[in-house]
């Protein structure tokens, strides 16, 4: 069975450490029947996987962090998937993202989400005076097109790349395990944040029950999440680990 996965990951792409054990572990891409167990965890697969391949995970030493590598080049939504998703109108966690960290936001006017699909947390925005300028980044042209559709502004970039605006408060949910490397793209995101602004993120977790997806290829231990804001400079406020997910609110205290 071959390694599935074109683009090789250098260093952990949560904390940039090249203290790495490869190949920590190897998971056939074709669906168990029941569940596998490594370290005590539990791996469940999805339905959908079905190709002859082994996907192949590193553990970073230094991070604690398990991650995919190598892993898909191309890791966003296609037009015709995000198309059909955008019909369907599928039900979101926006408002409980936005309300968790909603005691934190400052006094500001304009919130970026970044990776936002189809947009539905600046929905949640929108019904806040507040934000007056809310601003969706995404990979995907259609999801982009359905945001500006909505009344809000909206940018096709690849994430880390970023447009030149300025945002009070960034959230970044449901992506983080997505990208090619968290890390790049969270400080990128920084250089948008104002003093004093607030970043929102969520990554999965190891240690729970978790699923193993093709796109979905970074899993992270409380360590990790320390780690990575150590690293990019800002204050933990606050960090709820629920089922297979952390939480993470933080905030840029320097310029």
């Amino acid at each position: 069975m071959k390694i599935a996965g074109d683009f090789d990951r250098t260093c952990c792409p949560v904390c940039r450490s090249t203290s790495i054990i490869e190949r920590y572990w190897r998971i056939p891409v074709l669906r168990l029947q029941e569940s596998a167990v490594l370290d005590g965890i539990a791996i469940h697969h999805v339905p959908t996987l079905n190709a002859p391949d082994l996907y192949s995970y590193d553990r970073c030493l230094q991070c604690e962090a398990v991650y995919r590598n190598p892993i898909d080049s191309f890791q966003g939504h296609s037009d015709e998937h995000a198309a059909k998703r955008v019909k369907k109108d599928l039900p979101h966690g926006s408002q409980a993202r936005y309300d968790f960290a909603a005691p934190y936001l400052p006094d500001g006017q304009t919130i970026i989400d970044a990776a936002c699909g189809m947009g539905t947390l600046l929905d949640v925005a929108s019904q806040y005076p507040q934000w007056k300028h809310r601003i969706g980044l995404d990979i995907c042209k259609t999801y982009i097109e359905h945001v500006k559709s909505q009344g809000h502004e909206g940018y096709v970039v690849d994430l880390p790349q970023v447009p030149d605006v300025h945002a009070d408060a960034i959230f970044f949910s449901e992506a983080f395990e997505h990208v090619k490397s968290p890390h790049d793209v969270l400080r990128s995101l920084l250089r948008t944040l104002n003093t004093n602004g607030i970043l929102f993120f969520s990554a999965e977790s190891l240690g729970d029950p978790i699923e193993i997806r093709q796109t979905e290829t970074i899993f992270v231990t409380e360590k990790s999440i320390n780690r990575l804001c150590q690293l990019l400079g800002v204050k933990i406020l606050h960090v709820q680990h629920q089922v297979g997910r952390f939480l993470v609110v933080t905030q840029k205290e320097t310029s």
